[in-house]
């Protein structure tokens, strides 16, 4: 897959001016049938309040209806002073207890701002025309239109009779000229926990 700098400057530029928009965006309608109430989210000119029984629960958005818990709330208050550095020995600490508890290497460790983005690395390192995406269809749907766009095949199997992904026909379509099987679980079409094999 080929993404020259100034491609990849250009959508950072659109990435930030989406994630500034973000806040004021946030009442918008999703598409013509789908209406987000505004109550469910927090914004800048909206005060934080306790999640209620009556509240409802996103679950295809894997969202936790309760927010962060008041130690995260205060992890962050205290970090704010120091926002406007990047991140120097803490990203190296964070990587090494991630190692430890799950007894890998750190350099086998990959962190990103979300799914997303550790995707979208996936994809640069083991996509490219004749190098193909074997997914199940359908599913969380940011790696195969990345895929799409930079021209490489994608090669949707359907669900099984129980909804769930069709394992031994994803491994036939991955026999060949496959360079990433992506397996999503949760398999919800929005939000999910993904895994995807290089080859």
């Amino acid at each position: 897959m080929f993404f020259s700098r100034r491609k990849l400057l250009r959508d950072i530029g659109v990435g930030a001016v989406v994630g500034a928009a973000a806040p004021a965006l946030r009442g918008f309608a999703l598409d013509s049938t789908t209406e987000v109430p505004r109550e469910n989210f927090v914004g800048t000119d909206q005060p934080a309040r306790v999640a209620t029984a009556a509240d409802p629960v996103l679950l295809y958005r894997n969202e936790n209806p309760y927010g962060p818990s008041e130690r995260v709330l205060a992890v962050l208050r205290e970090s704010v002073a120091s926002g406007n550095r990047y991140p120097r020995t803490e990203y190296d600490t964070l990587i090494g207890k991630l190692a430890a508890q799950h007894n890998v290497k750190p350099e086998q460790i990959v962190l990103g701002c979300g799914s997303g983005e550790i995707l979208g690395m996936a994809a640069l390192a083991f996509l490219r025309p004749g190098k193909k995406l074997v997914q199940a269809g359908p599913t969380f749907p940011s790696l195969g239109k990345l895929a799409q766009a930079a021209g490489v095949e994608v090669v949707s199997i359907p669900l099984n009779k129980r909804y769930e992904h069709d394992l031994p026909a994803m491994l036939d379509a991955a026999r060949a000229s496959t360079g990433l099987v992506y397996v999503v679980n949760p398999n919800n079409p929005t939000g999910t926990i993904t895994a995807a094999q290089g080859y």
